[in-house]
């Protein structure tokens, strides 16, 4: 995943198979969302040496300070339920 993203951006491991990752001066959605696509597009670029075929989903919510939160607890709040509202659709 960090080899997607910029210097200075973070990725960390939230809990079990969740991560957070942190862009750096980011004002738009639309910026956000393609770096989501561009992370979802990496996972799966080439098949892992030895593994059985297996299909594996990615979902990605987007939350942006300080318009869905000022604090960890909204902004991983609003990312979850956007996420759950993209994988609705």
């Amino acid at each position: 995943m960090a080899a997607s993203l910029r210097d200075g951006d973070l990725v960390a491991r939230w809990a079990g198979d969740e991560f957070l990752i942190v862009l750096g001066g980011v004002a738009e959605e639309s910026h956000a969302r393609g770096v989501a696509d561009k992370l979802q597009s990496s996972l799966f670029a080439e098949p892992i040496a030895g593994a059985e075929e297996a299909r594996v989903g990615v979902s990605i919510g987007v939350a942006l300070y300080p318009r869905d939160g000022v604090d960890v607890e909204a902004l991983v709040r609003h990312a979850d339920a956007d996420m759950y509202r993209r994988k609705r659709a």
